[in-house]
């Protein structure tokens, strides 16, 4: 990834954006692979029969976590020149912590671009995620915030919203798919986060150009699908080629 640049990208005027609304949608999903009607379908590749999670065989979470947090970051440290990692502020529920002096709703994850730092609610968001569905679920959570913390690195600028959540979805498939091919993650493995992306869609209803819209679950699972298969360089790449189809 040490050749990426981003290139400059002007802002829409916000009667344009409504009316491309809809177009944009389509490029979402045709530049993936799939049209309106597939993408109800779509799931993370891997043909194999959906299978129970069992997250009571999962290690301690104290100690399954540092280890995805230390593979999220081996894996970008590899693939940027000139890699930092970001900060981790884990458990803003309890500790307080702000982004930009401004308080971060309960039961999220976010990268705080003005500190540069990752933080997560423990209590009502990883921790029952890891009960629930088991240690890839949380990865992947983590994984989609390490995706805007590349993006902030790279200097990357979006016109929407939505641009820049869905290519995080990818860069996450992208490491799931590292872990795999390396034999460190199966496809229970691959079950579990794609339960997690089930758990976080928007609502139906949402435009695409709403300022806080990330997709709906299906829309960003087939964003993952499309990292897992084709790696980091192939996310970045659609991203700017759907962001010049709109």
């Amino acid at each position: 990834m040490n050749d990426l640049h981003t290139p400059p990208v002007t802002t829409a005027r916000p009667a344009f954006r409504a009316a491309v609304a809809g177009l944009l949608l389509g490029c979402l999903l045709a530049l993936v692979g799939l049209t309106t009607a597939s993408a109800r379908a779509a799931q993370l590749p891997l043909a194999a029969p959906p299978r129970a999670l069992a997250p009571a065989g999962e290690p301690p979470y104290e100690q399954r976590v540092p280890a995805l947090i230390a593979s999220i970051d081996g894996f970008w440290r590899q693939r940027v020149r000139g890699y930092v990692s970001p900060g981790l502020q884990p458990g803003y529920e309890t500790t307080g912590v702000t982004c930009g002096g401004e308080a971060i709703e309960p039961g999220n994850a976010e990268y705080c671009f003005p500190g540069r730092f990752i933080t997560w609610d423990e209590t009502n968001l990883t921790r029952p995620y890891y009960e629930k569905a088991g240690d890839m679920a949380v990865g992947f959570v983590l994984a989609h915030e390490w995706g805007h913390a590349i993006q902030d690195q790279l200097g990357q600028r979006f016109r929407l919203n939505i641009f820049a959540e869905l290519e995080a979805d990818c860069f996450a498939g992208a490491w799931l798919r590292n872990l795999y091919t390396s034999g460190q993650a199966d496809v229970g493995d691959v079950q579990e986060a794609a339960w997690a992306i089930r758990q976080i869609g928007d609502p139906p209803g949402t435009r695409i150009d709403d300022p806080d819209a990330h997709g709906s679950s299906k829309l960003r699972g087939a964003w993952v699908a499309y990292g897992f298969k084709r790696g980091v360089h192939a996310c970045y790449a659609r991203t700017q080629q759907v962001m010049r189809a709109g």
